[in-house]
This record gives C-alpha cells, sequence and structure tokens, in this order.
C-alpha cells in the first residue's frame, strides 16, 4: 500500500515492487545466518528477543522516514467484526498445529470449528453495521485478483516457509552442521531471490503478472522437489544448492507478480486493505507451513533424539511442492482466462 502511493502506477512501481522483493529476501538471510549464530552463542530463546529489538528500530525509522500521508476521517471500527475475523484467522493457525501433535485431533476439530463460527458472524455482518466501518469489506474479496493472490501467496508460503524451516534440519541433524553453518549454507536462495526480484520489477511491464507468476511457481516447487534428491552424504554444491538456487530465482519472479496480481482491478484507497489480505494470506501460509509439513516428516518415523529421518524430509519436501503445483497453477490460470 505505502509502494502504490507513492509510485504511480508503470514502470517506476514494478521496479519499487522489484526492490521491496529484494530487499525482503536480503533480509530474510541475514535473519537466517544472524539467527544460527545467536542460537549457537546464547541459545533459541534470545533469537525473540533480536525480533523485539527489530521491530523496535523499524517503527523509529518509519516514524523518521515514512511520508505522513493524509488522514481520512471514517466511522468506528466494527470491534466485533474485526475480532471475529481476527480470531477465525489466528483459531485455524492454531488448529493446524495442534493436528500435527499426537492426541491433538479433537481440539484441533474444536478450534477449527470456532474459526469457521468466527468467519460465519464476520461474513453475516456485512459490509458496515451501524456505520461502523468494518476491518475487511467482504466485497473486496469478490475481486477476482485479490482472490487470486490470496491463494497463491497462502499455497506459496505454505511451501517456501515450511521447507525452508526443514532445510536447516535436514544440514543439522543429518549432515551435522552447526546452527550457524547452517544458515549461512541457506543464504543462497536470498542471494537468488534478490537478484531475481529485481529482473521481475523490469519485466512486469511488458510481460505482466501471469507469466511470471507462473513460471515462479514452478522454479520454486521445483528446487524444492531436488532437495528430495539430497542423501545423508550428498556433497552440498549437489542438489542442496541447486535446489536453493532454482527455488530462490522461483521465488524472486512469483512474490511480485502475486502483489502485483493482489492490486488489479482494485480502486487506489482500497490498496491497503487488499494488500493486507494478500500479507494475511502469506502468514497463515508460512504459519501452517512448518507445522505441517513436520508433521508429514515424522509421520515416516524419527531418526532418534527427536531427530527427523531423511525419508522423512524427503516426504515433505515432496509434499510442499506438490500442493503449491496444485493450487497455485490452477489459480493463476483462471487469472489469465479473465483477462490477465
Amino acid at each position: 500500500a505505502l509502494l502504490t502511493s507513492v509510485y504511480a502506477d508503470g514502470p517506476m512501481r514494478s521496479r519499487a515492487l522489484g526492490v521491496f522483493s529484494a530487499a525482503q529476501a536480503g533480509c530474510y538471510g541475514a535473519g537466517l545466518v544472524l539467527g544460527g549464530v545467536v542460537t549457537g552463542a546464547f541459545g533459541w530463546r534470545w533469537v525473540f528477543a533480536l525480533q523485539a529489538l527489530a521491530a523496535a528500530v523499524t517503527a523509529v525509522a518509519a516514524v523518521r522516514w515514512l511520508p505522513p500521508g493524509e488522514r481520512h476521517r471514517r466511522g468506528s471500527l466494527d470491534v466485533t467484526g474485526a475480532g471475529a475475523l481476527v480470531a477465525a484467522i489466528a483459531l485455524t493457525v492454531f488448529s493446524a498445529d495442534l493436528a500435527s501433535r499426537p492426541g491433538g485431533g479433537p481440539l484441533a476439530a474444536a478450534l477449527l470449528a470456532a474459526a469457521v463460527a468466527g468467519g460465519w458472524l464476520w461474513w453475516r455482518r456485512g459490509r458496515t453495521r451501524g456505520g461502523d466501518a468494518v476491518l475487511l469489506d467482504r466485497d473486496l474479496l469478490r475481486t477476482p485478483g485479490v482472490r487470486t493472490a490470496a491463494v497463491v501467496a497462502g499455497a506459496f508460503y505454505f511451501c517456501v516457509t515450511g521447507s525452508l524451516f526443514l532445510l536447516p534440519l535436514y544440514l543439522q541433524q543429518v549432515r551435522g552442521m552447526p546452527p550457524a553453518v547452517s544458515g549461512l549454507a541457506v543464504l543462497p536462495v536470498s542471494l537468488a531471490v534478490a537478484a531475481a526480484a529485481l529482473v521481475s520489477g523490469r519485466l512486469m511491464r511488458t510481460r505482466g503478472p501471469r507469466p511470471l507468476l507462473a513460471t515462479g511457481l514452478l522454479l520454486t516447487a521445483g528446487g524444492v522437489l531436488l532437495w528430495c534428491a539430497a542423501g545423508e552424504h550428498s556433497p552440498y554444491l549437489g542438489p542442496v544448492l541447486a535446489g536453493l538456487v532454482v527455488t530462490g530465482i522461483g521465488q524472486g519472479l512469483a512474490f511480485p507478480a502475486i502483489t502485483v496480481t493482489g492490486l488489479r482491478d482494485v480502486p487506489d484507497q482500497a490498496h491497503g486493505t487488499a494488500s493486507a489480505v494478500t500479507a494475511t494470506a502469506l502468514q497463515i501460509g508460512s504459519g501452517i507451513g512448518p507445522t505441517v509439513l513436520a508433521g508429514i516428516a515424522q509421520s515416516v518415523g524419527a531418526a532418534g533424539h527427536g531427530e527427523l529421518s531423511l525419508g522423512g524430509h524427503h516426504l515433505a519436501y515432496a509434499a510442499a511442492a506438490l500442493l503449491l503445483l496444485l493450487v497455485g497453477l490452477p489459480a493463476t490460470a483462471r487469472l489469465g482466462r479473465r483477462g490477465g
């Protein structure tokens, strides 16, 4: 929303989205490395303290450097509808986490039912309630681009976050790498994402989002599938590095295309909410992906001391890539038939 308000639609906006994606990738890679260093030196709990510090620095920087924009007076927020929607999203993620745990099925089903009830309450309250503004106008979800971006973003980050959660575990548990070294080993994916995102930003204005999105999804899934060929003694320069580079290029092509797709046919004043829908779907996929894929990996059997087996890793990678292809590609194809 900030980028679209600062840069008008055209080449500069596409380039800005590419720079945004490249910066995001660079910070992601830095987080993997720094997280491994902090975990190895001080323990994993200090990683969360680092997150709080990063949030505080970002908030100060936002107040200092971001443009103030314009204030629009609206009615009070529909607190009941907003609470129901937020509760439905949170309960969905919690239910997925519980479902992956032994014996967690009944409670997961109860939480999922509560999530459905919360979503139904939000939907029933409609666009407004007594003049109050809603957190999310349900009519926005009827926009093809918003729906497509939300579906693809959820599946995309289910695959990406889940598989990149498991890969350092493979490097540590199967290959015996220390946490900091495993973080450095995964860094090439961020370099590939950053480079591809800058290229994607330039191609967007001539090719449009659809071919970039389809190509990015195929490469992302293909790179994850390459990790299924990694064995206990496979060289790092083999399937691991190749998969990191291929999936990184795919992510760099796909992410700006997802962002642009989510803003198609949306009025300028609704860009903030439309981009928030995509970001929320992204976070849902990121929250569910690691726990579901870890549960799939555990179903094959542990290697001992709570560690995942090599076969479990392979099954989880295959499941992540398959879901991305089965969900993401049909959604992208439907976008094309609508004139995308």
